[in-house]
């Protein structure tokens, strides 16, 4: 899918969780659970069945007709297991769409970290662009000066030297570049020359409840709660089995040496399985259970982990941020200074050298804590309150 620009980030997500071929396959999942569930809900209603058959002249003596049957057996005590085949298909839905809900987050994710790797890469290609630019400056500057017996050959070669460094950064940045476009247009179906840097999202008042929060939207825990669901409702269907089926029906038979009958009959079938094995089989789903719920425990922690890592993570890097920030302003002016110093006489050609790299350099770690900050903040605003939050255009920094 070609087209402009997206405007901001949240257009690309939004993007993303429409075009995405995998959320279009988890979608196709919870529709077919939906019939699941309508399915279990027929079983409650009267089985209809039809056989015909054409007896053997040679065993059923007076006829050669075909023999039809037709029968309506209708439920009336399963011992749960009808209720027990609903409530496990209503859990089947619920995984379902907790399962689509994790690929939207995770997607979502990917979405935030590819758009912001693309505005960093946009960045460091300005960032040594201009740095090459410079580069080529003072080479053209240390020839003329050479040629003047003002410098040395040996200043020609340092110039030369750093500046082929600097190119090989710029081919370095650019191929990132491509990369991040090729990876955001992979997630959004649309290809993107440019992104900008996103505004801060995560709320900020609310760091004191973010693990709730995040334990309350994370669609990973729905889909382990869900998936415990599902095995209650196994176990239930198990136990059923023990208990013997009431049912009624009422069958018509037609063309057999009796001539049409009717019947109505009310009975119980049994539902037990051999030897042992309903036993063995309660046994095992109870094991499976007691699994789920030390992975949902697991799930817990390690979410509270993540988040308040994150939160720490947020705290130290805008921190960084302010301090390369300032830095970035002290180092440019010493490689100005340090500039003026050398025409005068003052500084050595290597000292500028190294006073426009640390500048360079200086300029690329800000770039790369900013970027950093940005995807920690967005990444905090979908763990703690989800991705269709994060959706609303309303959604921002107070």
């Amino acid at each position: 899918m070609l087209g402009q620009d997206f405007p901001d980030l949240r257009a690309a997500l939004a993007v993303a969780m429409v075009e995405h071929p995998t959320l279009r396959a988890r979608e196709a999942d919870v529709r077919a659970t939906e019939s699941d569930i309508e399915g279990a809900r027929w079983q409650f209603w009267p089985t209809p069945s039809v056989n015909v058959a054409r007896p053997n002249r040679a065993l059923i003596a007076g006829t050669d007709r075909a023999v039809t049957s037709v029968s309506l057996r209708q439920p009336l005590w399963t011992g749960g297991r009808l209720t027990a085949a609903l409530a496990y298909a209503n859990a089947r839905n619920q995984t379902a769409e907790a399962v689509r809900a994790e690929a939207r987050r995770d997607i979502a994710l990917e979405v935030i970290q590819a758009w912001v790797e693309l505005w960093m890469s946009a960045e460091r290609v300005r960032v040594y662009e201009s740095n090459a630019t410079t580069h080529r400056q003072f080479l053209q500057q240390i020839q003329r000066r050479t040629a003047s017996g003002l410098s040395v050959q040996s200043d020609i070669a340092l110039a030369n030297s750093r500046l082929e460094a600097v190119q090989a950064d710029l081919a370095t940045a650019r191929a990132a570049l491509a990369a991040a476009r090729e990876r955001l247009r992979t997630l959004t179906g649309r290809s993107t020359t440019r992104a900008g840097l996103p505004t801060p999202l995560w709320p900020r008042h609310a760091a004191e409840d973010a693990l709730q929060n995040a334990l309350r939207v994370d669609p990973g825990l729905q889909r382990l709660n869900a998936e415990v669901q599902e095995l209650m409702a196994q176990i239930d269907t198990t136990r059923s089995s023990y208990w013997p089926e009431l049912y009624a029906s009422v069958s018509q038979r037609h063309g057999d040496v009796t001539g049409q009958t009717s019947q109505v009959a009310v009975g119980f079938e049994s539902r037990w399985g051999a030897g042992l094995s309903n036993m063995t089989a309660l046994q095992a789903a109870y094991r499976r259970l007691q699994a789920k719920q030390g992975d949902l425990a697991f799930r817990s922690r390690k979410l509270s982990e993540q988040v308040r890592s994150e939160q720490h993570q947020l705290e130290a890097i805008r921190s960084r941020e302010v301090a390369f920030r300032q830095a970035l302003d002290a180092a440019t002016a010493v490689a100005q200074s340090w500039d003026r110093q050398f025409v005068l006489g003052k500084k050595a050609w290597q000292d500028l050298m190294n006073a426009v790299r640390e500048s360079t350099q200086t300029e690329i770690q800000l770039v790369d804590a900013t970027g950093t900050a940005a995807i920690v903040d967005w990444r905090l605003a979908v763990f703690t309150q989800g991705i269709d939050w994060v959706l609303q255009p309303t959604a921002a920094q107070p």
